[in-house]
């Protein structure tokens, strides 16, 4: 289940993790500095303080002095980064008079740690409802000729002012990222759009079961490693699984990346997905139809030599509804069927849209081809499932021309020794 998935899971992502660098006077260097928990979500009433206490880590094998600051933020982006802006001291968002630290300045021996103290103070007229902002720590840099990298880390801040909190939202869409482009090297990715109509911040979670055309439920679509570096198989792919937050009024895209177990076929993902409504949850169920299909044909493989090169011309119809990007090699093999030549597939070859035909010239050789017959074999592989893309092709050179390795263009032709086995001239 996706409940225990989050549980062995260390809340390793969210927001975002505030790590700030600015330039200083002083000799090139990087401090570094820690800081934990990289979270605190806390509920205090008006009237009322807290206490929280932070962890600051000096992971440099000198004692540096930190000190602490705050920045209040009200907003975030789609994607969850946290938007600061600049307030003025009475905006009723502004809780930087809120907050108070225990010690203006902090002194970290080098490799070691030391906790902290902040008070976090909610006046008795505060509104209901949610304030974030970010607890920052960084070190004092002495004043000297050059240039130094200052760092400094945060931690986010959620807060909620108890009284009449509102827990309230949508799902606005659920679809396939890139409009709904799919690349063969990028898994299918998948979008829930949630808007939090509350006043408070809300962590929404769920889940995405993957059905054939048969309506069967597809096993083992997501892998992840715990705590204990354990991989975990799950049947189910998990929307939020860190926990992350969406604050008032503002919308949240979460991705889930479907990468493991990708098949061909006319499939439909499930939503399940839940959020808290009022004093209960709400769920919410949406199924979207996704046709992956992995087709890519070779229509034409022409080889043209002359005195000053020898390449293949490629022309590969994609007949399915993926984005392509072939991979693998192919080999050369001449009349005795030795293999002379591999042509490794780069990486970043260009993708074939779908309903697209697309030539690729593959040079290997600065010459023309030495004489002989040659016969090509395909390793060339593509799509989801892996499937191997079919070449065949008989070619013959009358050059009188030996040819020991050369580099190509954009395809690299990896050449061995090249052996010649020329038949004497009968008499």
């Amino acid at each position: 289940m996706i409940s225990n998935l989050i549980i062995n899971i260390n809340m390793k992502s969210f927001f975002l993790i505030l790590v700030l660098f600015f330039l200083i006077v002083d000799n090139v260097s990087a401090t570094g500095i820690g800081l934990r928990p990289l979270r605190t979500n806390i509920t205090i009433d008006p009237g009322n303080s807290k206490d929280i206490i932070l962890t600051v880590i000096n992971n440099e094998n000198f004692t540096q002095i930190v000190r602490p600051e705050f920045q209040t933020y009200t907003s975030h982006n789609e994607a969850g980064y946290p938007v600061a802006k600049k307030m003025e001291k009475d905006d009723p968002d502004n809780i930087i008079s809120w907050i108070e630290f225990e010690n203006e300045k902090i002194e970290v021996e080098g490799n070691s740690e030391i906790n902290v103290k902040a008070t976090i103070t909610v006046p008795k007229n505060a509104e209901p409802g949610g304030r974030y902002g970010a607890l920052i720590y960084g070190p004092i840099l002495p004043n000297a000729s050059g240039v130094s990298i200052r760092t400094r880390v945060a931690s986010l801040l959620l807060l909620s002012v108890s009284g009449d909190e509102k827990f309230d939202g949508e799902v606005l869409d659920f679809k396939v990222a890139n409009e709904g482009k799919i690349y063969s090297d990028k898994g299918i990715n998948f979008i829930v759009s949630f808007k939090n109509n509350g006043n408070v911040h809300t962590s929404p979670n769920g889940n995405i079961s993957i059905l054939n055309e048969k309506r069967e439920k597809i096993a083992s679509i997501y892998k992840v490693i715990d705590n204990n570096k354990k991989e975990i198989i799950s049947n189910e792919i998990p929307v939020n699984l860190y926990g992350n937050f969406v604050l008032p009024n503002l919308k949240r895209d979460y991705e889930s990346l479907w990468k493991e177990n990708v098949v061909n076929g006319q499939i439909t993902a499930k939503l399940n997905f839940v959020f808290r409504k009022g004093e209960s949850e709400e769920i919410v169920e949406r199924e979207i139809n996704v046709n992956v299909k992995d087709d890519l044909f070779v229509e034409s493989f022409d080889f043209i030599s002359d005195d000053n090169k020898s390449f293949f011309n490629v022309k590969i119809k994609n007949n399915g509804t993926v984005y392509e990007r072939i991979k693998g090699s192919i080999d050369i093999l001449n009349e005795f069927d030795y293999k002379i030549a591999e042509v490794v597939i780069p990486d970043k070859i260009d993708y074939i849209a779908p309903k697209e035909t697309r030539n690729f010239k593959l040079d290997f050789l600065d010459k023309k081809l030495p004489e002989g017959n040659y016969t090509i074999k395909s390793n060339v592989i593509y799509g989801f499932e892996n499937k191997k893309l079919d070449i065949k092709s008989n070619f013959g050179s009358n050059s009188n021309f030996m040819i020991i390795g050369v580099v190509g263009g954009s395809i690299l032709f990896i050449i061995s020794i090249i052996f010649l086995v020329r038949r004497k001239n009968k008499n």
